[in-house]
């Protein structure tokens, strides 16, 4: 803490650190400091002192090579914090920050959400593939990130991550937010079917068309749209999950109802004009099955004799 105080001062006089005994000179002022920690604090300054050129920057953080010490987090160059997870990368806080009387972070949270703000934004593929693949204990990889905080470019960059080198190695939030964020804007890749998959879905859409419920939207079947979703309607186009397929067809086949219902009707999630207007569905369902049987078994009773001939 000496050690950054004076240096500090140094730095905001325009002044230069030399080892050993200057000599005085007029118009100039040395401070001459003695002890081995005051030498060892000095020995390492790159450790309290950022001394890299940033590799990704925003107005409010950069993102620096990995230095000395993978825990320290810096305020305009200077060290003020150190982190509980370890980080990959080194980063540097520019916006505003309130500091305690002895320059250190008096509030650890905007640190944490600065960084998640920089690296949600951070558009370069290398850097989010070191911090975030076969990571699970430092601190990018612990990050929470949110889709509404993402980029587009950013979410293709994490999809791509776990095409090469495996979902399960990639950090689960960023995948959740990749995933969420490209769910929301329809922008997901169509999956590669098996031919029963392609069969399941036709002889779904067609047992729909039996009962009534012609779908005609564009259906485009996914590996994901993120955590929970199976379905999505989106601009006249039904999305599916692949675990609608892997469910069944009864399962497939109501996904699908769903979603033409909300892109033929503008039906929300979850309201009471779409619960109304599925049961009555099913009731003329069951009423049009009742009069079927009703038919069948009137036809039964008129029926005329056969005679039966033993041969």
């Amino acid at each position: 803490m000496v050690f950054r105080e004076l240096y500090s001062n140094m730095l905001d006089e325009g002044g230069s650190m030399h080892w050993g005994r200057p000599e005085p000179a007029e118009g100039h002022t040395v401070i001459t400091v003695r002890g081995t920690e005051f030498a060892d604090a000095a020995t390492r300054r790159d450790e309290i002192f950022l001394q890299s050129t940033p590799l990704f920057a925003t107005s409010m953080t950069e993102i620096h090579p990995p230095g000395r010490s993978p825990t320290a987090v810096f305020y305009r160059g200077v060290k003020i914090h150190n982190l509980q997870n370890p980080g990959v990368f080194t980063y540097n806080i520019l916006t505003k920050m309130e500091l305690t009387e002895d320059r250190t972070l008096k509030w650890v949270y905007y640190a944490d959400s600065w960084i998640m703000n920089t690296l949600s934004q951070c558009e370069d593929a290398g850097i989010l593939e070191a911090a975030l693949v076969g990571r699970n204990e430092n601190l990018e990889a612990k990050n929470n990130y949110t889709p509404a905080s993402v980029t587009d470019a950013w979410a293709d960059i994490i999809m791509d991550l776990t095409e090469r080198r495996g979902r399960a190695n990639v950090a689960v939030w960023a995948v959740v937010a990749a995933e969420s964020h490209l769910h929301r804007a329809a922008r997901v890749k169509a999956a590669q079917l098996t031919a029963q998959e392609k069969a399941m879905l036709a002889d779904t859409l067609g047992f729909l068309r039996s009962v009534g419920v012609d779908v005609t939207a564009p259906v485009v079947v996914t590996e994901s749209l993120g955590r929970g979703v199976t379905g999505l309607a989106v601009r006249g186009t039904i999305y599916l999950s692949r675990i609608a397929l892997v469910n069944g067809p009864d399962y497939l086949a109501g996904t699908i109802l769903e979603e033409h219902l909300h892109l033929t009707h503008d039906f929300e999630d979850e309201t009471r004009p779409f619960q109304d207007f599925l049961i009555n569905f099913v009731i003329q369902l069951l009423r049009g099955r009742a009069a079927e049987v009703a038919l069948a078994q009137k036809k039964e009773v008129t029926a005329p004799a056969v005679e039966q001939f033993p041969f």
